[in-house]
């Protein structure tokens, strides 16, 4: 972008900004609100931030004073607003952040701000959570479809024909998407740490990362790297947040089973039955870490960071830390790569490693405490602008990257510094830690928004391009949402066919017998529809035909 236009949006935004007279107290001080109050703080806005040429009046910010916006974070602890891209931000939307925490527990936090109505001004939700369901049945979202019209011209460019896909059954739109716009990039991969599989199979075999697995040899594999390292760990999975999800893309399941032409539960695939019989041949041939129904992400970093573990299954990027870890204390190859196992019944082609949500994993919504919905969305229209995914994706111009022959480009000493230790350099200079509103694909000059992933990939993120294959990839933004409203009586069995579920995975994975696993999942199968589950697959697929004809598209099925 020219200095000129930079100045301008720089001038324009910093003016809208610093007149709220709702998202924010005075400079520094966290937001109080009262009910009421709203239209009072509107009209506030309005008169100030009338100018010539239609544009925010400067002389309302004057002072420079900063106003403060409230934000629950989801994603975990956030720092003080003091780093360069925090004070670029500053600079240029007249914002300081004041981050409620996000870490812990938090969907008891978010329902509890919700039953007290103590929410700050934007939240950030798990878009297919029932908390998510909630804020909206409870009030607590303000509709941003007519604030977006008027206030938010950034977001319309953006997410294009997709606002659409945000609009809730009553036409509003209660919350945009995090990481929208569908991604081709590789996701949940087969992670083999690659100095245990060359000593196990070679050299050749451990650089072709092209050529998959077939499930007979990735359990021979395991059994080779147990001889071989009996005090090792085969393959550990996070279940605890994942139960048996992550061995979904070596079958080619998803979301929902939709071959008979209805939403029908997963579990009634027959892929998944088959899935089910080789997580529970790896458990009982000691394969796979006894842990696994206990261990979270935490736990599971801890597990392969030490070394002794031969295999993973995950999102690829989640070996980031632990392989710069890794290459640090026991040399380059001792990282974990990527591979493709493919599923006896499925082929190479079938496989569905890479789930994408269009709309995002998370919706950033508005509440109605906050005072000045405008100026909310003001901010978040900067954000979501070309030039707010720039700076909170790699960072501030001139400082961490430059423009090279129109296009931008990592300043060599920021970039080694952050591909040498992510965490440590995002934390320092603030790079990626306030992304929302985050699109998928390339600016105008062509370079990536992403700068992380996409610009220059990772020697991790090269493996993951050459196991993945186009046809894992698969839109699960169709199957989301599906699941009908806990207040309701279909929600309540949602939430007893989820239970049944939980409490059914780690009996069928770690029965003592075949038999007894496929008994298991009978049982599990005959409790599910005994708890009305029929019903509730009904609603569900009345509610997917009816949001693919709001979205004016085909009935979608990965298969």
């Amino acid at each position: 972008m020219k200095k000129k236009a930079v100045s301008r949006m720089m001038a324009v935004a910093l003016a809208c900004a610093l007149v709220l007279a709702g998202c924010g107290g005075k400079s520094g001080e966290p937001v109080q609100k009262e009910q009421g109050t709203a239209d009072a703080a509107n009209q506030e806005s309005e008169s100030e931030t009338s100018g010539a040429d239609g544009e925010t009046g400067a002389q309302a910010s004057s002072n420079g004073e900063l106003r403060t916006i409230s934000i629950f974070n989801s994603h975990g602890t956030v720092s003080d607003f003091t780093d360069p891209v925090a004070e670029a931000i500053k600079e240029r939307t007249g914002f300081t952040v004041e981050y409620i925490d996000g870490a812990g527990a938090v969907e008891e936090k978010l329902n509890l701000m919700l039953s007290g109505q103590t929410y700050p001004d934007i939240v950030y939700l798990d878009s297919a959570s029932a908390v998510r369901k909630a804020y909206e049945e409870a009030g607590a979202l303000v509709d941003m479809k007519d604030l977006i019209e008027q206030h938010g011209p950034d977001i319309k460019k953006m997410y294009g024909d997709l606002l659409v896909r945000f609009e809730s059954a009553d036409g509003g739109i209660y919350g945009l998407g995090d990481w929208y716009d569908l991604d081709p990039d590789p996701n949940v991969m087969v992670m083999i740490k690659y100095d245990l599989l060359v000593d196990v199979a070679g050299k050749e075999r451990a650089d072709d990362h092209e050529t998959p697995f077939s499930q007979e040899e990735f359990i021979q594999l395991l059994k080779d790297y147990q001889a071989k390292y009996p005090d090792g760990t085969p393959i550990s999975v996070q279940g605890k947040e994942w139960d048996v999800t992550m061995f979904n893309g070596m079958f080619g399941v998803v979301e929902y089973y939709t071959a008979n032409s209805r939403i029908e539960h997963k579990v009634k695939d027959p892929q998944f039955k088959e899935m089910i019989r080789f997580i529970n041949q790896i458990y009982r041939e000691g394969l796979l870490d006894k842990d696994w129904v206990t261990l979270g992400w935490d736990q599971l970093e801890e597990k392969i960071t030490q070394g002794n573990t031969f295999c993973t299954v995950d999102s690829n990027w989640i070996a980031s830390r632990p392989n710069q870890a890794l290459r640090i204390s026991d040399g380059e190859d001792a990282d974990f790569r990527s591979y493709k196992v493919v599923g006896e019944g499925v082929t190479a082609e079938q496989t569905t490693y890479n789930s994408r949500n269009t709309l995002g994993w998370g919706d950033w919504c508005i509440t109605t405490n906050c005072e000045d919905p405008v100026a909310a969305m003001e901010f978040c229209n900067f954000m979501a602008s070309e030039e707010g995914q720039y700076l909170t994706l790699w960072g501030v111009e001139g400082e961490h990257w430059e423009y090279v022959d129109g296009k931008h480009k990592p300043i060599q000493e920021f970039l080694d510094a952050y591909r040498a230790d992510t965490a440590a350099t995002g934390r320092a200079t603030g790079v990626r830690k306030y992304r929302m509103f985050v699109k998928n694909g390339f600016g105008e000059d062509g370079t990536p928004y992403d700068m992380d992933a996409k610009y220059e990939p990772s020697i991790d993120w090269q493996w993951a391009y050459m196991a993945s294959a186009d046809t894992d990839l698969y839109d699960n933004s169709y199957y989301a949402g599906l699941e009908p409203a806990g207040s309701t009586p279909e929600g309540l069995i949602a939430q007893k066919v989820k239970d049944i579920y939980s409490e059914y995975v780690p009996k069928m994975v770690n029965a003592a017998t075949e038999e007894e696993s496929m008994s298991q999942y009978d049982a599990m199968i005959s409790d599910m529809e005994g708890a009305g589950l029929e019903k509730l697959e009904d609603v569900m697929t009345e509610t997917y035909l009816e949001k693919m004809e709001r979205w004016g598209v085909e009935p979608y099925s990965h298969r």
